[in-house]
């Protein structure tokens, strides 16, 4: 199978435009992120894994026109800048070619950088500009586009498993283009704590069964027809069925992350929510891992196209060599005594006088019990056991070899197979896009985060609904915040104090928006925080971790130096 492959494209901050003659192939045709999946077989613990992430849930794009997950494409004469690592024991010295205005995602500081001239992705955690070409990350991978290598096993890059983010991404550009050849990322309130191929580090949920490993695969079932989607929703869940998508990081359940592009419109990403989390499945990827350290896979088997099934009969013409043998006669009369009985056959009575004399007395006994008694008065004449069959034959009566040739015709109805439509009802079970209940308003999100510049690492992040009300649909309003995540930072809530994980505020009735303050108690260290958010109707729904690095007043642990 020739596997579809990801494109670079011109592009500026984050915003994705047409494809340049300087583009990159992101990982060669043959790497695990360009392979199908849709023929490969449901992992045994998928149905488990579905509901530990929430099969009442519903799909939900992690970006917008002005969300997301931002990258910068740099030509390769761009400066390297100076880059401080925290975590340079799982990080990749550089080099990092950055410019000033490079674009860093709120609240994570995570930083993507394509060099279009070397075909390097550069992508970053924490990261955040301190002075002119000077940087500091928590931390920092390199990735070259042309190689299968992965990352050392144990190693995360910028997000948790492992993986590179920008491969990943939905693009706005390849939605206009019509297809997504590639598979997506996507996140999960929690991920067991081990991975699998080719994610390279474990997730924070402990042995659990019940829950997904980082870089688990999963695919969109087949039972939603994207047919009825808008455009660009229909080119997304495309590639969902096609190529899947792989479990990166902790976050919203069903989370998709894609780019920020201002072409991107809210009905076309809010059709999305639509479809119900029941019905994705997880994917076996093993049969396709040639070496664990490697991203070079196995293509699956060619997908069969949906008018084919015809073909796979043509095993019928294989029982042809049935009829040669002498017991076929019995059952070629009784699959076809309603051609039988037409008066063709009695018309070939008619070559019966070159028997002998014998024709003329028996033929018209004969005549009437053809298909009972034609053995009986030919007890000698075996001939003429064959020359019922011959009744379908006219012009060669006396050939008993070509009416075993005859039964053939019988076959051909065989091969036209007529349940082909049976197959279009399954496009119509798509019962599972249709909401459950009538309590559909939207979910709750992060309204904004700003990077802390005070030293003491003072941020707010504010919670609200996207909207409430509306015709038909009922009143939302948020219920709990809870602290999922916690490391190195104290939280302020309506006045309520939280440094501990679990630790929760119950709001009032009808709390529309929430503002949540966050502080760093040691300056020398990172810090980090993320919650969970309880509303009215959706159920739980989990931020992205906030935080930020160390304040870079000690000795810099790893310099890549800049050179012109």
């Amino acid at each position: 199978m020739g596997a579809a492959v990801l494109v670079l494209a011109s592009v500026g901050i984050g915003q994705a435009g047409p494809a340049a003659a300087d583009t990159c192939r992101v990982f060669p045709a043959d790497n695990a992120w360009n392979q199908r999946v849709d023929t490969l077989p449901v992992h045994p613990n998928s149905t488990e894994w579905v509901k530990s992430i929430g099969e009442t849930e519903r799909l939900r794009a992690l970006f917008s026109a002005t969300d997301g997950i931002p990258y910068q494409l740099l030509a390769g004469s761009t400066a390297r800048a100076r880059v401080t690592i925290v975590r340079n024991g799982e990080s990749d010295p550089g080099p990092y070619r950055l410019r000033d205005d490079t674009p860093v995602e709120d609240g994570t500081g995570r930083v993507l950088v394509l060099d279009r001239d070397r075909c390097l992705l550069a992508e970053m955690s924490g990261a955040v500009r301190t002075g002119p070409s000077t940087w500091t990350a928590t931390a920092g991978a390199v990735f070259d586009l042309g190689s299968n290598d992965l990352r050392p096993d144990g190693w995360a890059s910028a997000d948790q498993a492992g993986l590179p983010i920008y491969p990943g991404l939905a693009r706005f550009d390849e939605v206009e283009r019509g297809a997504i050849n590639h598979a997506l990322r996507f996140s999960a309130p929690q991920i067991g704590g081990r991975h699998y191929w080719p994610a390279r580090r474990d997730g924070d949920g402990g042995i659990d069964p019940s829950l997904p490993p980082a870089g688990t695969r999963f695919r969109l079932r087949s039972i939603v027809n994207p047919a009825g989607f808008s455009p660009r929703a229909r080119v997304i869940l495309t590639a969902l069925q096609k190529y899947g998508m792989l479990l990166a990081e902790p976050g919203p359940a069903w989370g998709l992350s894609g780019a920020p592009d201002p072409g991107w419109d809210e009905a076309s990403l809010a059709e999305l929510e639509e479809v119900f989390c029941a019905s994705f499945e997880a994917v076996d990827v093993s049969s396709m891992v040639i070496d664990g350290g490697s991203g070079q896979a196995i293509p699956p088997p060619t997908p069969v196209p949906p008018g084919t099934p015809g073909p796979t009969s043509t095993p019928a013409p294989t029982k042809t060599p049935l009829p040669t043998t002498t017991p076929e006669p019995t059952p070629t009369v009784t699959f076809t005594p309603s051609p039988e009985p037409t008066e063709t056959p009695k018309p070939t009575r008619t070559p019966r006088p070159t028997k002998t004399a014998e024709p003329t007395s028996t033929p018209v006994p004969t005549s009437t019990p053809v298909p009972t008694s034609t053995p009986v008065p030919t007890s000698t004449p075996i001939p003429t056991a064959t020359n019922t069959p011959t009744i379908t034959n006219t012009p060669l009566p006396t050939n008993t070899p070509l009416p075993t040739n005859t039964p053939t015709p019988t076959n051909t109805p065989t091969v036209t197979n007529t349940p082909r439509p049976t197959n279009t009802p399954t496009v119509t079970l798509t019962p599972t896009v249709t909401p459950v209940s009538a309590c559909r308003p939207e979910r709750p999100y992060i309204d904004s985060y700003q990077i802390p510049l005070h030293p003491n690492g003072i941020a707010r992040i504010t919670v609200t609904i996207e909207s409430n009300g509306g015709s038909g649909i009922g009143k939302n309003s948020l219920n709990i915040i809870s602290v999922s995540d916690i490391e190195n930072a104290s939280v302020d809530i309506n006045g309520e104090i939280l440094d501990d994980l679990g630790e929760e505020v119950i709001l009032d009735d009808e709390t529309d928006a929430v503002d949540i303050d966050v502080e760093r108690i040691n300056p020398d260290a990172p810090f980090r925080v993320a919650f969970m958010v309880i509303d009215e109707c959706n159920g739980p729904f989990y931020t992205r971790p906030f935080g930020g690095p160390a304040q870079p007043t000690p000795t810099p642990t790893s310099t890549s130096t800049p050179t012109p």
